[in-house]
């Protein structure tokens, strides 16, 4: 992840020929086929700084269904977020953000700090058994 002031900020990286065809030289010894590769670009409604700099990073994308609506779906996430950064410490929860996706738009992610991948699967298992 990268964090951009803005996407024309990001934009003028890219367009950078000499800086940016050292990145995607970098990025083609990683994949035999760089076109499978993904870059989002997500606008996030708050600071997500906390969820990057935690030990484990959760990254979760969403799609709105047929028959949903974008504010349905970014309300349930909203509440998502807000439940996981009003967590206490012991909990394990660094923080959390979410925001949509500038490339499609009908997706957003969430980004959750966890103080392990342990932690994170016992809250998912638990909330999947209410």
């Amino acid at each position: 992840t990268a964090a951009w002031e803005s996407l024309q900020h990001h934009q003028k990286f890219i367009d950078d020929k000499e800086t940016y065809g050292i990145l995607q030289q970098q990025v083609s010894e990683l994949s035999e086929d760089v076109s499978t590769l993904q870059m989002f670009h997500v606008q996030p409604t708050s600071e997500p700084r906390k969820a990057f700099e935690a030990p484990v990073t959760e990254i979760v994308t969403f799609v709105v269904n047929p028959g949903e609506t974008k504010e349905k779906v970014a309300s349930i996430i909203e509440s998502i977020a807000q439940a996981l950064t009003a967590a206490p410490p012991s909990a394990g929860v660094f923080g959390a953000a979410w925001g949509p996706i500038v490339e499609h738009e009908n997706m957003f992610a969430l980004f959750v700090g966890w103080s392990s991948v342990e932690v994170c699967d016992i809250v998912f298992i638990a909330h999947v058994h209410m």
